[in-house]
């Protein structure tokens, strides 16, 4: 069994104002019936019970429910009001007593002409304080406006500064992508590389293709004999790849002698470049696989 839940409804009528006054208003105005339940014996109530003394003798409706009830409406709603009358009565009365107290200060106060003229230049400090106070407070109030003039000048200067800082930024990413582009541009690519088959064609001649084994490591030709031996030939100048046009330059230069060649490559696949040599002679890179 949940004895709260039981209680619970009773707790909640017993908090209401109305319930708790006439609950103390029956106790205080039937006194006598309580006084009866708790301390008069059994013996001395004759042949009567508790409850038929109690009502032959104490009970009736008046007093056990209209009366109650009236002094507890008494004390819920008269006496608030009451209480109301006279805080305002005694702040009324306060009042009046105050004007009362600085009309006969006024009046039975007789000031001399040495002490009102003493008061006179105390009045005159004192205005002249305010007057000072004043006009200082309207030069902070210009100095503030100034101040924030100025500071809304210098963050409209930020602004600005962190645009063109934005913009210089955005200068030096695309300068840094134009450096990165020029130096893979003059760098050899990497589908450039490893062992290919040389050709080369002469104009004159373009039945008689001259054919070699090389490999390419860096900017360095190596011939590539029968049995596998690599002989340095070439080393590579001026190399200028152009990556959306699939174009390749270079001065191909003979370590021996000395002597400059001048290619013009085209890119047409990871296997295969084609192109000129001194704009005479047909060459050829295939790769070998």
């Amino acid at each position: 069994m949940n004895w709260k839940n039981i209680f619970s409804p009773i707790y909640e009528r017993a908090k209401s104002p109305l319930y708790g006054s006439f609950i103390v208003s029956w106790l205080i105005w039937n006194w006598r019936i309580v006084f009866v339940v708790l301390f008069i014996s059994k013996y001395n109530l004759g042949s009567l019970n508790l409850d038929q003394y109690i009502l032959c003798n104490y009970w009736n409706p008046k007093d056990g429910f209209v009366i109650p009830l009236g002094l507890a409406c008494i004390y819920l709603f008269l006496l608030p009001w009451i209480d109301n009358w006279i805080a305002i009565y005694r702040a009324q009365a306060k009042k009046k007593r105050e004007e009362a107290e600085i009309a006969i200060n006024r009046t039975s106060r007789e000031v001399s002409g040495e002490e009102h003229y003493q008061l006179n230049l105390k009045y005159i400090a004192e205005r002249n304080r305010v007057l000072d106070f004043e006009k200082d407070l309207g030069a902070e109030k210009l100095k503030a406006r100034e101040l924030e003039n100025e500071l809304s000048g210098l963050e409209e200067s930020f602004k600005k500064m962190s645009q063109n800082n934005q913009e210089n930024m955005a200068k030096v990413d695309e300068l840094k992508k134009e450096n990165i582009r020029l130096y893979n541009r003059h760098a050899i690519p990497s589908s450039f590389q490893g062992r290919w088959i040389y050709t080369q064609t002469s104009n004159d001649r373009p039945q008689e293709p001259q054919k070699m084994d090389i490999e390419i490591q860096g900017d360095k030709i190596y011939i590539v004999s029968n049995d596998g031996t690599k002989t340095s030939k070439y080393v590579l100048r001026l190399i200028d790849w152009d990556e959306p046009a699939k174009a390749l330059s270079f001065v191909k230069q003979d370590m021996g002698t000395g002597q400059n060649f001048i290619q013009i490559l085209k890119y047409v696949n990871r296997l295969r470049f084609d192109g000129m040599e001194d704009g005479k002679l047909n060459v050829g890179y295939i790769k070998e696989e």
